[in-house]
């Protein structure tokens, strides 16, 4: 009598990508804050966050579908104006941490649901520094690159992982969602 075997399934790995641009996304947010009388820690409603964020990791991410913490790796592009002269300057700028972070830690350097997790990044030389978050590295990089009288005009940004889903069936629901989402561009809302 043959012995039935199991067959092992794997998770599959995806590229999973969000985009969004910076300035639009603070002042939306900022708005519906002050409309709302919400605070920082308040979640933004779905439909707003799928607004202001596409792509497919940001649905994974808000949705619980992949594990936390991810290697990231984000790409920007930035322009900025000089007011004065009314000269535009446009700055790339790339970076990504070799080790698993939360998006938080990853973007401010810091979680909340990872108080004592201190970070650190290779800063190419051998020696490590503690990590301050994404945007603190981008603040420091702007300041390097140009002087006071650029403004940030756009700030466009994709963010990418390279990640499985925690299940199976949280890779089913992701299809599910992303038939829905796609459905909803179609067929646009009743007002």
């Amino acid at each position: 009598m043959k012995k039935k075997t199991k067959r092992q399934h794997k998770l599959k790995t995806h590229k999973l990508q969000m985009f969004w641009e910076v300035q639009e996304k603070a002042r939306r947010v900022e708005l519906w804050r002050l409309l709302n009388d919400k605070g920082e820690h308040d979640l933004i409603p779905m439909d707003m966050f799928r607004d202001i964020y596409t792509g497919d990791l940001a649905v994974c991410l808000r949705k619980h579908l992949i594990p936390p913490k991810q290697v990231f790796h984000i790409e920007c592009e930035i322009i900025a104006r000089n007011d004065e002269t009314g000269e535009e300057v446009k700055v790339e700028y790339t970076s990504s941490l070799r080790q698993q972070v939360t998006l938080w830690q990853f973007l401010e350097g810091s979680d909340d649901h990872y108080p004592d997790e201190v970070i650190y990044k290779d800063n190419g030389s051998g020696i490590e520094t503690r990590w301050e978050g994404f945007n603190a590295e981008l603040e420091d990089y702007l300041a390097t690159v140009g002087d006071d009288d650029y403004v940030v005009q756009t700030n466009y940004c994709v963010l990418t992982c390279h990640t499985t889903f925690k299940s199976f069936a949280d890779e089913r629901d992701f299809y599910k969602l992303k038939g829905l989402t796609s459905l909803q561009t179609i067929v646009p809302k009743a007002k």
